[in-house]
């Protein structure tokens, strides 16, 4: 069997997915590459199975080991198919791609208490038995443990300010008024700057307590930085012939206490607006997936609590009809209205023309996937983009008739707290902050 090699030895990264009661369910932690690929264009979600099929095809599994300890395909996507689409800050780190795929060189995988470590060695007929396990025993190094270092301090050099904001905002809204789109989602960033690099598996852990029922995610190339998120919104998830959706819209901050928590809640469930807003996503999700599986959901969505935000939330699940690899699901759904907009044409066409940032990675897709084609990909929000010493936050909000730019701001400003927090940002005063 052989996997075709590559150069990025030094890749690592790590992912824990919360199960249904905010638990850790499953954690991932990974190092090398034996094997990536970057794709790009209309086409990346076919590009991507079809690499990812071949290349799993090629891969000779241990038949000891559990079903959830099989290898695995890393995933990371951008929002834009171009990954480009924006004026890049002449400090911005080199691009990660549209979409790359890693298959890790050693994966450790933990479960319901237990770790299996899967290591991948290239071999050939010519290689006897002998040498095959010589070399799995050289390569069986576990992942190194993430080291409980201290997070720097980071401040924010660089943000837009509430005025540019504004404008974007009623920009949006004119194009709403004239019936161009029904909602478009706008995003702005920080720009922070640390005392010494960032440690992006350190930050996801870090994430991965303060941010219980979210996904954190790392994924660190030496050439190009990292990306990590803390993503409460699960895009799509296959196990078989079964699929699930976690479609998030319409949000509202947190209270001082949980009766003020309960009230804000009942606000964001009573306010026509995020109602409206929240509709949008979750009939996108069920227009995207209806085709190819039967589908159900809730008649009325609830109110996910988060540390520094509530969302409404309405899970979609479903039975394929026929076997469909989880990339073309991703495919249908992405990008959702929760990141883009409604109708999407008219919104994707109002961001590139207009959303003065790249966005990258943000809003677009992080996971992983399997050779049977099932995995777990997760809307890439509440993230930060990584290089060195410097990380780019970014946080979006979706406008519709009836948004007013002062309460989108200090939503976004929210989201971002949410990364903000576990690196102590110190705010520089001479900023204009919400």
């Amino acid at each position: 069997t052989l996997i075709t090699p590559s150069p990025q030895r030094q890749a690592a990264g790590v992912l824990c997915r919360p199960g249904p009661d905010g638990t850790l369910d499953l954690e991932l932690a990974w190092q090398g590459a034996a094997a990536t690929t970057l794709v790009a264009g209309p086409r990346r979600f076919a590009e991507a199975e079809t690499w990812t099929r071949r290349l799993l095809a090629e891969v000779i599994e241990d038949p000891q080991a559990p079903g959830w300890a099989r290898p695995r395909v890393v995933v990371g996507m951008a929002f834009h198919d171009d990954a480009q689409t924006g004026t890049p800050a002449a400090d911005q780190p080199p691009s990660l791609g549209s979409a790359r795929l890693l298959l890790p060189v050693r994966l450790a995988t933990r479960r319901a208490g237990q770790t299996w470590l899967t290591t991948l060695v290239e071999v050939s007929p010519d290689h006897d038995s002998e040498l095959i396990d010589a070399r799995i025993t050289a390569a069986s190094k576990p992942p190194s443990p993430c080291r409980a270092v201290p997070l720097p301090v980071a401040s924010v050099t660089a943000t837009d300010d509430i005025d540019s904001w504004t404008c974007r905002v009623d920009q949006a809204l004119a194009a709403i008024e004239d019936g161009t789109f029904h909602k478009v989602v706008l995003a702005r960033a920080w720009k922070l700057e640390a005392p010494i690099p960032i440690p992006a598996e350190a930050l996801a852990r870090r994430l991965r307590a303060s941010q219980p029922g979210c996904l954190s995610f790392a994924l660190s190339l030496p050439e190009a930085g990292a990306f990590v998120c803390a993503s409460p919104e699960l895009a799509v998830s296959r196990r078989g012939l079964q699929v699930w959706s976690g479609p998030l819209a319409g949000s509202i901050g947190r209270g001082s206490s949980p009766d003020e928590d309960r009230l804000l809640g009942r606000r964001l469930m009573a306010s026509a607006k995020e109602r409206a807003e929240h509709s949008l996503v979750v009939e996108a999700v069920r227009d995207a997936l209806a085709p190819v599986a039967t589908l159900e959901a809730p008649l009325a969505p609830t109110v996910r609590v988060l540390r520094h935000v509530q969302h409404l939330s309405t899970p979609v699940s479903g039975r394929l009809h026929q076997p469909r690899h989880i990339f073309e699901l991703a495919g249908r759904l992405h990008p959702t209205p929760a990141v883009c907009g409604a109708p999407r044409t008219e919104a994707l066409t109002h961001l590139r023309r207009h959303e003065p940032l790249n966005r990258g990675w943000y809003s677009g897709l992080v996971g992983w996937v399997d050779a049977s084609g099932d995995g777990d990909l997760w809307v890439a929000i509440r993230s930060a983009r990584l290089f060195g010493r410097h990380a780019w936050l970014l946080a979006g909000a979706g406008i519709v008739a009836g948004s007013h730019p002062e309460s989108e701001w200090h939503e976004t400003t929210l989201k971002l707290h949410a990364l903000g927090d576990a690196l102590g940002v110190a705010m520089d005063p001479s900023r204009t902050m919400a």
